[in-house]
C-alpha cells in the first residue's frame, strides 16, 4: 500500500519536523496557485524518502477548486504546471463563505449538481493535454453525479483516481457504513489506479472541518480502506499531523502502513 499526503497550507507546515521524522517512502502534494509558489515550498523538502507533487488551486474568488464551473481563464492556469506530477481536486466552486454541513449542502453542493458545468469539456481537454501524472480527486459518489461538475471517471494512462473518504465531516458511523461499500466497488473498478483519502487529521480551507479525536479513529479508517482492497492511501493533511502533540506516534503508525505492504 502506497502512502501519500496532501499539504493544503504549506505556510503552516513544520517542514523541519517532516524532514527529520519521515523515514519511509512517501509523496507529498503541495497546494499552490502558481508554479513558482510550488517550487518555493518544494525546496523545503530535504528528505530523500519524500517525492513531491503540485496541488494546483485557484483563489477563493475564482472557486479555489477546479470544475466545469471554473472560467476558461482559470482552467488555463493548469498549463503552468505542465510536466509536473499533480493532484487536482474537481469539486464545486468555493461558496465564498465558511459553512456548516447543512448550508454547505444547500449552497455549495446541490446547486452545482443541478446545473451542469458549462466548461466540463474544456476542463477534460485541458487535463488530457497534461504531460505528467494526474491524480483526479473527487467525492465518493456515483459518476453520473460527479460528472455534472466535470469529474473524470474514465482514466487515461497517466491518471489515477482519489476518492475523498473523510469520516469526520459527517456522522461517522453512517459515513463508514457507506464508505465500506463504496471503497470496495471503487477499488475493484480502478484497481491500482484507485486511492482513498482519509481524514481529517487537520482542518481544510473551510476552517471548521471536524478532525479525528484520536489516533484510534485513524487506525479504524486505515483498516476499513485496506480491507476494501485499496493499494494506495492518502492522508489529509501532513500539517495536521505535524500540529499534533503526539505527532511522533502518528508517524510511527503511518510507517507501519507502509512497512506492512512490502
Amino acid at each position: 500500500m502506497r502512502v501519500l499526503f496532501w499539504c493544503e497550507f504549506p505556510e503552516k507546515t513544520d517542514w523541519k519536523a517532516i524532514n527529520e521524522l519521515i523515514d519511509f517512502k512517501t509523496e507529498i502534494y503541495i497546494a499552490a496557485k502558481t508554479r513558482k509558489e510550488y517550487e518555493k515550498w518544494k525546496k523545503k523538502v530535504r528528505n530523500k524518502n519524500i517525492k513531491t507533487g503540485a496541488w494546483p488551486t485557484l483563489s477563493e474568488e475564482e472557486g479555489y477548486w477546479f470544475s466545469g464551473h471554473t472560467r476558461k481563464e482559470g482552467i488555463d492556469k493548469l498549463k503552468e504546471f505542465n510536466k509536473l506530477d499533480i493532484k487536482l481536486d474537481i469539486e464545486p466552486p468555493f461558496p465564498g463563505r465558511r459553512l456548516n454541513l447543512i448550508t454547505m449542502l444547500s449552497a455549495y453542493f446541490i446547486p452545482h449538481i443541478a446545473k451542469k458545468g458549462k466548461n466540463n469539456k474544456y476542463l477534460e481537454e485541458a487535463i488530457g493535454k497534461h504531460k505528467g501524472r494526474v491524480i483526479i480527486s473527487g467525492f465518493p459518489l456515483p459518476g453520473w453525479i460527479t460528472r455534472r461538475f466535470g469529474d473524470i471517471t474514465e482514466l487515461c494512462d497517466n491518471m489515477e483516481k482519489n476518492f475523498i473518504s473523510y469520516t469526520t465531516l459527517t456522522p461517522r458511523k453512517i459515513t463508514r457504513i457507506y464508505l465500506k461499500l463504496f471503497a470496495r466497488n471503487a477499488a475493484r473498478k480502478y484497481g491500482k489506479k484507485a486511492m482513498f483519502g482519509i481524514g481529517c487529521v487537520g482542518k481544510g480551507i473551510f476552517g471548521n472541518e471536524k478532525t479525528y479525536e484520536n489516533i484510534e479513529q485513524f487506525k479504524q479508517d486505515v483498516k476499513m480502506i485496506r480491507e476494501a482492497g485499496a493499494k494506495s492511501i492518502v492522508i489529509f493533511t501532513i500539517e495536521g499531523i505535524m500540529g499534533r502533540e503526539n505527532r511522533e506516534e502518528w508517524i510511527r503508525e503511518i510507517k507501519t502502513i507502509y512497512e506492512s505492504s512490502y
